[in-house]
C-alpha cells in the first residue's frame, strides 16, 4: 500500500507523538483520534475529487516539513504543559490551544 509519509516525516511524527505522550493519554488520544479520521477523509475525500475533476493529481507522501507545520503548535502545548505543575494557570489555556489546534 501507499505510504502517507516518507522516512523523514515519520520521524517527526515520531516527535510530535512523543510531546503529547510527554502531557498526558489524553492529549495522545487527541492526537490519535486527530490522525485516524483525517487518514479518513482525506482518502474519502480523494476518491470524491478525483471522479470530479479531470486533471486531478494523486498527492505524494509528506516529509518532516509538512509533518512539522501541521504539528508544531499542537507540540509546542503540549511540551509547555508538560513543563509546568498540573495546577498552573496556563495548563488550561494551553489545553484549549491544543484541542483547538487540531479542531481546525
Amino acid at each position: 500500500g501507499k505510504r502517507s509519509v516518507d522516512w523523514t516525516g515519520a520521524v517527526g511524527g515520531w516527535a510530535v507523538a512523543w510531546s503529547c505522550c510527554l502531557a498526558g493519554s489524553q492529549f495522545m488520544a487527541t492526537l490519535l483520534f486527530f490522525f485516524v479520521s483525517s487518514t479518513i477523509l482525506t482518502r474519502y475525500g480523494s476518491k470524491r475529487k478525483r471522479k470530479l475533476e479531470n486533471d486531478y493529481k494523486e498527492g505524494g507522501q509528506r516529509n518532516w516539513i509538512q509533518v512539522l507545520c501541521n504539528g508544531l503548535t499542537g507540540s509546542l502545548c503540549c511540551f509547555a504543559i508538560a513543563c509546568i505543575h498540573p495546577h498552573h494557570p496556563l495548563r488550561t489555556p494551553l489545553t484549549a490551544a491544543f484541542i483547538a489546534h487540531y479542531a481546525c
